[in-house]
Formats: structure tokens, C-alpha cells, sequence
């Protein structure tokens, strides 16, 4: 869902004095968790994190793939997967 605020520049400029310079979407959600923590009955809020950037090749150069990685596994540990005895 989007929203468009209409926010006064000087209001903006108080809040993100007050909260050590944070983003403006940062100072709405705090805002927006504050209200509604004053107007509904005791709950806990969550704001999803957000995910962490990948760095493509990052580990590069750190790990080594076996020869025989894809493989068929033994018949021993199918099984084990299939949940029979062995």
C-alpha cells in the first residue's frame, strides 16, 4: 500500500533534530508505531526488516565444492530420507 503525506517542512526539520538525524521514513514509522500503541489496546508492532544487500562473489576464493557434490547419495542415507530402517 502507498500513502502520500503532506508533511510541514519545519515539523520535519524539529523531528529529525529531536530523533538524531534519521530518515524521514524512519521518524514516520516511529510516528505511525507511537500512534497506534496510544490507540489500540496492548500489542506487539513489527516493522518486517529490511533485507541485507548480497554481495554477488563475496565468499570467492573461501569455499571449496567437492567433486563429487551432486552426486547420488548412498543407498543407506535414501533411505534414512524415505524413513526406513536400515
Amino acid at each position: 500500500m502507498q500513502v502520500n503525506l503532506m508533511i510541514d517542512d519545519n515539523l520535519l526539520q524539529q523531528a529529525m533534530q529531536m530523533s538524531g538525524g534519521v530518515t524521514t521514513q524512519e521518524i514516520i514509522e516511529r510516528a505511525l508505531r507511537f500512534f497506534v500503541v496510544q490507540h489500540t489496546p496492548p500489542a506487539t508492532i513489527t516493522v518486517p526488516a529490511k533485507p541485507k544487500a548480497k554481495r554477488i562473489g563475496a565468499l570467492k576464493g573461501h569455499l571449496v565444492i567437492a567433486e563429487d557434490f551432486d552426486d547420488p547419495l548412498p543407498e543407506e542415507i535414501m533411505s534414512a530420507f524415505r524413513g526406513e530402517q536400515p
